[in-house]
């Protein structure tokens, strides 16, 4: 490596093109070659997305036309990523940060953890989309489990005869889930209208958190008066928002045959 001293270095970019001159007079040409050099590295930024950042001028290319198409970019920089990088994209959807050549110091990837930005890091271009590659997967799986887990699914049951064991404040009494899946929390349907929401659902004499077809359970609703608003042998459905069913549309790939049958008799 080759150590240069001279004033206003604070102002040079790392990795950018050198020229050595003999003569004064050339100054001004070897500044043309230079600059002209600098402006064949085109790096189109937009307002939000992605911060690039590598070794060399040449590196921040390469990672920029590798990375072209595949998310947006925010800011392209030659330098190692710091804690303000970390800040500026934070808040961002999906903030993340792609550092080619260089090893980030273990301050800024703490800082980048707890603040939930995706920092990726190599020295090879290939591992760096491969494991964005990944990292795209494993955020699409958590955003279906999230949908799963939040949304209303749809579920269809009957009101088992013989099987009230609360008449009312709460309600308790047996149903089997003809089909889909039913939660605590859930609005119940009765007939097309709102009786209520569910409380509690019960598997031998357990507390569980969900059920589904082919499940004999015991549900317990405070809204409900058996002989009233719900009846034996009454058919119960939860009530879907057109929001849920948006959600759900999302995941339908990881819904149940039963559960998708129920959406498309709701259309």
């Amino acid at each position: 490596a080759l150590k240069i001293a001279a004033p206003d270095l604070e102002s040079v970019m790392a990795g950018s093109p050198l020229r050595a001159v003999r003569d004064k007079k050339d100054i001004e040409k070897a500044v043309e070659e230079v600059q002209e050099e600098i402006e064949e590295v085109e790096i189109e930024t937009e307002k939000t997305g992605a911060i690039l950042k590598a070794d060399t001028l040449g590196s921040l290319e390469a990672l920029t036309k590798s990375l072209k198409g595949i998310v947006p970019i925010r800011k392209a920089e030659v330098g190692n990523v710091t804690k303000s990088d970390i800040m500026e994209v934070r808040n961002f959807e999906e903030p993340k940060i792609f550092l080619f050549g260089l090893a980030p110091a273990e301050e800024v990837k703490k800082l980048a953890k707890d603040n939930n930005v995706a920092l990726f890091h190599s020295n090879v271009i290939y591992s760096l989309l491969e494991d964005y590659e990944k990292w795209q997967k494993q955020s699409r799986e958590r955003e279906e489990e999230r949908i799963l887990m939040k949304a209303t699914h749809p579920c269809r049951m009957r009101v088992l005869k013989g099987f009230v064991f609360r008449q009312k404040k709460p309600a308790v009494f047996g149903v089997e889930i003809e089909k889909g899946t039913i939660r605590p929390g859930y609005r119940l349907l009765n007939k097309g209208k709102s009786v209520g929401e569910v409380k509690e659902v019960q598997m031998n004499g357990e507390n569980v958190d969900e059920a589904k077809k082919g499940d004999k359970v015991a549900i317990s609703m405070p809204d409900v008066t058996i002989g009233k608003n719900v009846s034996e042998g009454d058919v119960l459905e939860a009530m879907l928002t057109p929001h849920d069913k948006e959600m759900l549309e999302k995941v339908k790939g990881r819904l149940r045959a039963d559960e998708i049958e129920l959406l498309g008799e709701g259309e």
